[in-house]
């Protein structure tokens, strides 16, 4: 073993992340001191190297302590070199966060800004995070490259889903939940105007009123003139529309929290109609099989981040599943479910020492030793409930 071999072993043996800590030395500390620090630990050990507890450290530091002694001549180096060891060991990590992000085919500005959170808890650089993603892009063959002057319209973003969660099929689904004889319905929080576009486009006797942000409604506007439906996009709070009571035939919450405060002012506005609520359910993995470990633990994770899902198949509620089906193995599946759970780490404000995230992180890297050769799937039930 060379010089960082051996400190690495001692590092592992006394669960200390360098030698500087483990001397209880400083990290600017000069080289004599960390030297003259290391002297006496090893007297230490001398004494007690006969004690199990301290045998296989005291062996180690006795008799590869030149080379020790010589690695502390530079304390500056040496941290460096700790320091590369330590991102080189996060890298797999990190790789499983980038193929997530890559493994739907497109890179959102909102899966950058979770690659880059996780490349933060791993004590990573944010730019070697984003230099790893487009290697990894060149090798996949997906295009970071967006077309600015195209409108993007998209779902209501969710942790829990892939980024092009939102579809054709999704929308029919959707458009189904809708009471036959509603006229006006109200999109409480429209976003980028996807679903008040879908369902004017898909229901064309429906007057469709979508209220958020300034910025949001400004843009799903623009996709409403470009498409020339009966679509309107107003400013406004879900806890204040400007609306009078009992204007609407049906308030709709779609992937979007539906708090008590809004959910009592879509009531108001639609008096005797209909809410609706569309929110994701339990979600569900397999890999030529069940997998009941990671379901608990993705259950779980929910849980602690307050995200509530409902039992799919609950009593009056239709479901429709989301599918990200991987012809592959179990380290595609692991990848896309990482990037899921970074997503709900940042939603849900948990660390990586949270029981739960602890869980799924440890049911990922069971999953991520499988054989190569089953169809994985990484499916999220979308459950349509009236209120």
């Amino acid at each position: 073993m060379n010089a960082l071999e051996v400190a690495a072993k001692v590092c592992t043996l006394v669960e200390a992340p360098s030698l500087l800590v483990w001397l209880d030395v400083p990290s600017d500390a000069e080289p004599d001191v960390a030297r003259e620090a290391l002297r006496r630990r090893r007297r230490q050990l001398q004494a007690h190297h006969s004690n199990p507890k301290y045998r296989e450290v005291a062996r180690l530091v006795i008799g590869r302590y030149r080379l020790l002694d010589h690695l502390l001549m530079d304390v500056e180096a040496y941290l460096r070199a700790v320091e590369r060891e330590r991102v080189r060991a996060q890298l797999p990590l990190l790789d499983m966060g980038v193929d997530g992000v890559l493994a739907d085919g497109t890179v959102t500005a909102e899966e950058l800004a979770f690659l880059e959170a996780t490349a933060r808890r791993l004590g990573v650089d944010a730019d070697l995070a984003l230099g790893r993603l487009r290697l990894r892009a060149d090798e996949h063959g997906v295009a970071l490259g967006a077309d600015e002057a195209v409108p993007v319209v998209a779902g209501a973003p969710h942790p829990l889903l892939p980024s092009d969660w939102w579809s054709g099929d999704v929308a029919r689904w959707i458009a189904a939940q809708i009471p036959a004889g509603t006229r006006r319905v109200v999109d409480v929080r429209c976003g980028s105007g996807a679903v008040a576009l879908s369902l004017a486009t898909l229901r064309p006797e429906l007057q469709v009123l979508g209220f958020d942000v300034a910025e949001r409604t400004e843009q799903a506007e623009r996709v409403f003139d470009a498409a020339g439906v009966d679509a309107v996009a107003l400013p406004a709070r879900a806890e204040e529309l400007p609306l009078d009571p009992d204007s609407a035939d049906l308030a709709l919450f779609v992937v979007e929290e539906a708090s008590v405060a809004a959910l009592a002012e879509a009531r108001r506005v639609v008096g005797h109609g209909t809410v609706l609520t569309v929110d994701v359910g339990v979600p569900r993995a397999t890999l030529g099989g069940p997998l009941p470990q990671l379901d608990a633990a993705l259950w779980e994770l929910c849980r602690a981040a307050e995200l509530s899902p409902a039992r799919p198949c609950a009593t009056g509620a239709s479901t429709f599943v989301v599918t990200r089906t991987l012809v592959g193995d179990g380290p595609a599946l692991a990848a896309v479910l990482l990037g899921r759970l970074a997503a709900v780490m940042e939603v849900g404000r948990l660390s990586e020492a949270h029981p739960a995230v602890r869980a799924v992180a440890r049911a990922l890297e069971e999953l991520g030793e499988r054989e190569e050769g089953s169809v994985a799937t990484y499916e999220v039930p979308l459950v349509a409930t009236t209120r």
